[in-house]
């Protein structure tokens, strides 16, 4: 009831604050719904996490937090392109490039996009072989989706052929 309504209103009144550019009035307006396990609050926080830390912060405990709430997020919904954009934006801000395209590339997966997925993949893994960036374990993140989404992608071009 009006425990719900209050919430929506109090969600479009910090979007409409974000959207101004006061994402730390936002905040302030969101603090009641905080951490209350919902896509819109999620999401919304996200943003405003993302427009109040500087351009890069690699050691930023509230960036952090939000890829960590973000992960288990996508974790139980993996077709959420917008969670997926949030996350790879954060993973930016924190300085991890390979986790980024990684997301990106899950977003573009999750909008059924799955040329732009391996295109971004490729991108991950001519990053990644280039040294420097990520880790191990986030270059074989990597590689494993590739093969997968291009497993996928071949399986639906053998079916057109086949006019399945």
């Amino acid at each position: 009831g009006s425990a719900r309504a209050e919430r929506a209103v109090a969600l479009m009144q910090a979007q409409s604050l974000v959207d101004r550019g006061a994402a730390a009035q936002a905040a302030e307006t969101m603090k009641a719904y905080a951490g209350d396990g919902s896509r819109p609050t999620l999401l919304l926080e996200s943003e405003i996490t993302l427009r109040t830390t500087p351009a890069t912060a690699p050691d930023n405990a509230a960036l952090k937090a939000n890829a960590s709430t973000l992960q288990t997020w996508v974790a139980v919904h993996p077709l959420d392109p917008l969670a997926w954009t949030a996350l790879g934006q954060t993973w930016s801000k924190l300085g991890q490039p390979l986790r980024s395209i990684r997301a990106d590339a899950e977003a573009r997966y999750a909008l059924g996009d799955l040329q732009g997925a391996v295109e971004r993949l490729r991108a991950g893994q001519r990053l990644a072989h280039g040294g420097g960036a990520g880790d191990f374990i986030d270059a074989s993140v990597l590689d494993s989706r590739l093969r997968v989404i291009e497993a996928q992608r071949r399986q639906i071009v053998a079916d057109q052929r086949a006019g399945r």
